[in-house]
């Protein structure tokens, strides 16, 4: 369920809405934008901080629409690209999985023993069994 784009004549509305939002733990992305987000999408959702720092000014897009985005990006290499009503966007870095390592992500038991063997060898528990050349396939 999307939210409509609403203008109307005095801002009350718009704080009724806010606050009506605040108190059940959601807040929209831009608070005095007209109220144009989807109320079903916690903030917290895409936005993981709020502090935001101005990169570029009046950046222009050439003429395929393409904005140059430069130091922006830092060493992120995807992105998840999400735009509001008013055209606002926002790039949230994603780190992409091999299918072959999925199975993993999909199996919380197994990712809790990968999880708990690494802390373990971190915290220097970890006991050397010689090696298993003579085990590996030629």
């Amino acid at each position: 369920m999307a939210a409509k784009l609403v203008h109307p004549a005095s801002p009350a509305p718009i704080l009724e809405a806010i606050k009506f939002y605040l108190l059940r733990g959601r807040v929209p992305l831009y608070a005095v934008s007209y109220f144009c987000y989807d109320p079903t999408m916690t903030s917290s959702a895409v936005l993981k901080n709020k502090d935001f720092q101005l990169i570029s000014e009046f950046a222009q897009p050439d003429a395929k629409k393409r904005l140059s985005l430069g130091e922006a990006l830092g060493d992120a290499t995807a992105y998840n690209i999400y735009r509001n009503p008013l055209g606002q966007l926002i790039l949230d870095p994603v780190k992409v999985v091999p299918a072959t390592e999925m199975w993993l992500y999909e199996n919380p038991q197994a990712l809790a023993s990968v999880k708990q063997g690494l802390s373990e060898s971190a915290a220097g528990k970890s006991v050397s069994r010689g090696s298993f050349a003579k085990y590996a396939r030629k």
